[in-house]
């Protein structure tokens, strides 16, 4: 009987001895797990790059966008005329050239913050507008050796790129409000636009050159669309890696506001 209940005992300390192991191993394993939590918390802490950084990289990424497109600006905006009156385009059309692009484009400007409550994230709505306004200069520099009598399509295609690049024009100028405090504005837009004003002189420069080069060494009509050829290839790849810094762009949250609006 005595032998009975020492067995016993020590069946229930043997059984307790396994419930406190049981226990302690919960107690250790949910340690653990708050340990691995803590030290992933600390490491995504660590690797989190502090907001001041990201501002001061993307108004790199600003100037460098600058440059870029002031070249596209450089080899384009000054040549789209010449472009239509070698392609033979009537005094009509070339009044529709130089007005309807630009009635269009800030007509469509209205509707830049109202397309923020679609898009939401500002830098992947002015990086998709760039890349499509690249990659219409490629079917425009094709226009004079495929579709030549297509006026038409060259003032639909000039109309775009002037919608697309109106159209992102504020809320690229909210971004750069996000980025740039108050009192280094004035600085840095001065020594930015001095460095864009510079490139885009050179760019029409060359533009020109090119053009006036393909003229002089043949009288056949094609060779000077071989140079506009050239002058839009350069557009199109300036306009591309623009739309490359555009989308490294640090995007501050942005919150598009309601308005009441009523007469």
């Amino acid at each position: 009987m005595y032998k009975i209940k020492k067995d016993e005992e020590a069946d229930n300390i043997n059984l307790k001895e396994d419930n406190n192991h049981k226990i302690n191993h919960k107690i250790n394993h949910k340690i653990g797990n708050l340990n691995e939590n803590t030290v992933k918390e600390k490491t995504s802490n660590k690797d989190e790059i502090p907001e001041y950084i990201k501002k001061e990289r993307s108004l790199k990424y600003v100037v460098k966008d600058g440059i870029f497109t002031s070249i596209k600006t450089g080899f384009t905006e000054s040549f789209i005329m010449p472009f239509a009156i070698a392609l033979n385009a009537t005094t009509g059309m070339l009044a529709a050239l130089s007005s309807i692009p630009q009635l269009l484009g800030n007509f469509f400007q209205l509707f830049s913050e109202e397309s923020l409550k679609i898009f939401k994230n500002r830098s992947n709505l002015i990086f998709w507008t760039a890349l499509i306004q690249a990659f219409i200069w490629i079917p425009l520099l094709l226009v004079p050796f495929l579709a030549k009598e297509s006026l038409w399509l060259v003032l639909l295609l000039v109309s775009l790129e002037a919608i697309l690049g109106h159209f992102q024009g504020p809320i690229y100028n909210s971004i750069l409000g996000d980025l740039i405090p108050d009192d280094k504005r004035g600085e840095f837009f001065g020594n930015r636009n001095r460095i864009i004003n510079l490139i885009n002189f050179i760019s029409t420069m060359i533009a020109g050159f090119i053009i006036n080069y393909f003229q002089r060494i043949s009288s056949e009509e094609h060779y000077v669309f071989i140079g506009f050829g050239i002058l839009f290839f350069i557009a199109f790849v300036s306009r591309l890696i623009a739309a490359f810094y555009k989308r490294r762009i640090y995007n501050p949250e942005y919150v598009v506001k309601k308005r009441d609006f009523s007469f």
